[in-house]
Order: C-alpha cells, then structure tokens, then sequence
C-alpha cells in the first residue's frame, strides 16, 4: 500500500479491539507519517487521552467494557475540564450506530461504510 505522508505528523488514538484492524490502521497511518498510540478498548482509551494529548481519535463503536459513545462522553466532560477539542472520528460499519451518534449529539464525524454503499465520510 502507497500511502503518500502529510507535511503535518498527526499524534493519533486509535481504539480498535480487532487486532487485525489494529495492525492494518496503524501500519497505513505510521507509513504516512503520523504517530499511532492503540486503545484495545475505551477504558484504555480514556485513561490514555487523560494522560496524553491528541489531534485526532480514531473510535471504533462498539468495544468491550464500554462502548465509544460512552468513553465519547467521558472524553468530552475531560475536554470541558481542560478548555480543549480533540476530534473524534467514529469507525463504524453500522448506519444504525451513526443514527445514535447523532442523537446522542457527541460531535463525532463519522465514516460508515456499507456492503451496499460506498464509504461515506459526514460530519455529525
């Protein structure tokens, strides 16, 4: 996979349970020149957001011990704490969680991706 680098090295959380689609996500990602820090699940995730400062998250939707619309809402009441914004992008193969993502107002942007459609990337 060619993956061309930014002229900006991005300092990313990605929170991906699936070992796999931890290894394939962090490859392309570093290869294009960015830092990858990995949250198995959204506990990790928050403890590390805590500890650490990010420009963008990578939050797949449903994890173990907490979903991402959860460790979502813990991450933004931090954010309130500390007067910051990270973006947060939601990964998710389901229409039907995006739907709750919006309802639940989290300012997530989402990409969806659908065996019927192409991927689609929108901004909640």
């Amino acid at each position: 996979m060619n993956v061309a680098p930014l002229a900006e090295s991005l300092r990313i959380l990605l929170v991906e349970d699936n070992f796999l689609n931890q290894k394939f996500t962090k490859t392309a990602l570093t290869k294009a020149g960015h830092n990858v820090d990995i949250a198995e699940n959204s506990k990790v995730a928050v403890e590390k957001f805590t500890a650490n400062s990010y420009d963008v998250i990578l939050m797949d939707v449903q994890l173990p011990i907490m979903d991402g619309i959860e460790a979502t809402r813990q991450i933004r009441m931090i954010e309130k704490q500390r007067g910051t914004h990270t973006p947060i992008i939601a990964v998710t193969p389901m229409l039907s969680i995006v739907i709750k993502l919006v309802a639940w107002k989290q300012e997530w942007i989402c990409f969806t991706q659908t065996f019927q459609t192409t991927p689609t990337l929108r901004s909640y």
